[in-house]
């Protein structure tokens, strides 16, 4: 992915941040043709330089004969994103553009098949995509039954490049007029909005 130095992440810190919040990736394989699924995957910080990535595919699904340490994968996770008006500016003159958040994960991928680690990495993931205050406790006869379908497996980051456009090419003044324009737009312009004040790009105040 080509990232402009002023949409950078800051450090690896910002891409795990970012990948805990999206959590819903495209893998894509390219071998021995190119496949692509839409999945959950959970960061794991402890494994590997940059963090491990893991899930599971339907064993129906092909994709997983793909996996293989020979083989270098990408995980795409998108965040939310809003159309940009020119009019919006207090510059001009200007065209429309898009803001954004995308973090590209490069990884060596490595099967789990092992019984015990399978039903683990299951419950792991549904665990940690419920609400804390969750009334839902999986099943373990139900969850066993499922394990024969699946195949779990780890993906080691070996890469990570991550994007966050929002806005920083602009001024101060424009970058407060696309904020007060986002946060009174819909749901997905408010998530962009909320994007600019966390990651640092700018807040209500401007500062």
């Amino acid at each position: 992915m080509h990232v402009p130095h002023e949409f950078q992440a800051r450090d690896v810190s910002q891409a795990h941040a970012a990948i805990d919040e999206v959590r819903f990736a495209t893998l894509y394989t390219s071998t021995p043709g190119a496949q692509a699924s839409h999945l959950p995957l959970l960061l794991d910080r402890r494994r590997g330089r940059f963090g491990s990535l893991v899930g599971h595919l339907a064993r129906r699904n092909p994709q997983w004969r793909s996996l293989t340490p020979e083989t270098e994968v990408l995980a795409v996770f998108v965040g939310p994103s809003a159309y940009i008006s020119p009019t919006w500016y207090e510059t001009r003159p200007r065209v429309p553009t898009w803001n954004y958040v995308a973090v590209h994960a490069r990884c060596i991928p490595t099967l789990v098949v092992e019984r015990t680690a399978l039903r683990n990495m299951v419950l792991e993931l549904s665990g940690a995509m419920e609400q804390p205050d969750t009334e839902w406790r999986a099943d373990p006869d139900y969850v066993e039954s499922l394990l024969d379908g699946i195949v779990g497996f780890q993906l080691e980051i070996m890469r990570l490049d991550a994007q966050f456009r929002l806005s920083q090419q602009n001024g101060a003044a424009d970058r407060r007029r696309v904020h007060a324009a986002l946060e009174t737009g819909g749901p997905g312009q408010r998530m962009v909005a909320g994007l600019m004040e966390r990651y640092g790009v700018d807040s209500p105040s401007g500062n």
